[in-house]
């Protein structure tokens, strides 16, 4: 059975966060991970490697030096993990508020097979109201369980 590739785009961790760090520096096969940089009110991503060099991003997060841009048309299974300071069960959340995710998703997010949230169980709240560019995720992932969002 042949293995098709897939790309991860992961943020790196601020430190309240939960930690992504493992995903970039422990090698995966068939896995390519790509970490985001923020400029101007836009968001692109880069592919990383156990070797990728990082630096001081606008935002206080590391971003990746890296020559390959990720591209919708690179391969057929793209997932997104995105950050949040609150969540629902609905797949509502809050992120640092700079609408970066949102925004990149309202563009995007056709392209995915799947957009989730990384929490920790804490973070979780009733109802989370949204604004109408917030995008929804499919599904979250806590320390204690893995939610599909309705």
């Amino acid at each position: 059975m042949e293995i098709e590739a897939a790309q991860l785009l992961i943020y790196r961790n601020l430190g309240c966060e939960v930690a992504t760090e493992p995903l970039f520096f422990t090698p995966a096969h068939h896995i390519t991970p790509f970490a985001p940089i923020l400029r101007h009110g836009t968001m692109k991503w880069l592919a990383c490697a156990p070797d990728t060099t990082w630096v001081d991003g606008d935002f206080g997060t590391l971003e990746p030096q890296s020559n390959r841009i990720w591209n919708a048309d690179d391969a057929s299974i793209t997932v997104l993990a995105c950050p949040l300071t609150a969540f629902d069960r609905q797949g509502r959340r809050i992120g640092m508020g700079k609408g970066y995710f949102d925004r990149w998703l309202s563009q995007y997010g056709d392209g995915l097979c799947a957009v989730v949230g990384l929490a920790f169980s804490c973070q979780e709240v009733e109802e989370v109201a949204t604004e109408p560019h917030d995008q929804p995720l499919q599904r979250i992932f806590t320390e204690k369980e893995s939610i599909p969002c309705h």
